[in-house]
């Protein structure tokens, strides 16, 4: 259980189960002992370097392939939770330390650019907390300036669009509302919403109002030079977006490949594949017992619901 948060904590202690604790100091509401601690070490545009420390001494250094010291967690945690499900330590440190995760989750956090030029990354986290965190990440390793377009879901939680407009505008420094899946709702006034809160906010953020998101990431990337970064929040992986019902197809990552060609910037990075795990002994599991049945059929034969 992570304890970067209040939530973690209080879950912890409201468990009736043993429990394993992790917590990033870079990230922790307030500091509180942990059974692992995980050491931020460097921060880069192509990728977050980290070290998990462990009770009984064990220490790798690795590196996650996007960018955020909350990524960077979530990685300790896999790395934790398969020492807990029985892999050797000795054997995660050999394929782990020193190395790069040559892993990631399309969509997530996602360098769709090239090289050299400006950074644009297409990520699918879609809230005030999501949109905080990554643009913190974003502004570390950005010499120059930081822009930011997203647009919101209809016919889903009304509650957060005026806190994610405020988010937006207090960690961008030109921001550009555009449209998402407006489903059934009138695209105008989901916009509405999230303009009123990032111009709520107390910050000299340039406010763009662009509909059409195929404008908009053009517009954005007209306005960026080498050593800018822009943010494009909300689409991630997704190949459509919903107008009404229909499921109309759209690429946010091709659109902003698309836009970066044309404007001049070089092709993008290859993409990373996932590993496997083949050749990494496990520690054999605890088998416990099955629980008490009163089913009659052979143990043998799957259940099928």
């Amino acid at each position: 259980m992570s304890l970067d948060s209040e939530y973690g904590v209080e879950v912890v202690a409201a468990a009736r189960v043993p429990t394993t604790t992790i917590i990033t100091p870079a990230l922790a509401v307030e500091p509180v002992a942990a059974d692992w601690t995980v050491d931020i070490v460097a921060e880069r545009q192509h990728g977050t370097t980290f070290a998990p420390h462990g009770p009984d001494g064990q220490l790798l250094t690795t590196t996650v392939p996007v960018i955020g010291p909350h990524m960077a967690s979530n990685a300790a945690l896999a790395i934790v939770m398969l020492r807990e499900a029985g892999y050797a330590w000795e054997r995660l440190a050999a394929a782990l330390d020193g190395r790069r995760i040559e892993a990631a989750v399309p969509g997530r956090t996602q360098r769709v650019s090239g090289e050299s030029g400006p950074a644009v990354y297409v990520d699918f986290g879609h809230s005030p907390d999501a949109f905080e965190k990554t643009l913190a990440a974003v502004r570390r390793i950005t010499p120059g300036r930081v822009r930011m377009l997203f647009g919101a879901d209809g016919d889903r939680d009304t509650t957060k669009r005026f806190d994610m407009g405020r988010t937006a505008a207090l960690g961008s420094d030109i921001l550009i509302i555009t449209d998402h899946h407006p489903r059934h709702e009138n695209p105008d006034d989901i916009r509405a919403e999230l303009l009123t809160g990032a111009r709520a906010a107390v910050s000299a953020t340039e406010i763009l109002e662009i509909s059409p998101p195929e404008r908009a990431i053009v517009e954005a990337i007209s306005r960026v030079g080498d050593g800018d970064a822009i943010l494009w929040a909300g689409p991630g992986h997704q190949d459509y977006r919903d107008i009404r019902g229909a499921r109309v197809p759209y690429s946010a990552r091709e659109l902003a490949r698309r836009a970066l060609a044309a404007a001049g910037w070089a092709p993008p990075a290859p993409s990373w594949v996932v590993p496997s795990t083949r050749g990494i002994p496990r520690r054999t599991p605890i088998r416990r017992a099955p629980p008490e049945t009163s089913d009659t059929r052979n143990p043998a034969t799957p259940l099928v619901d």
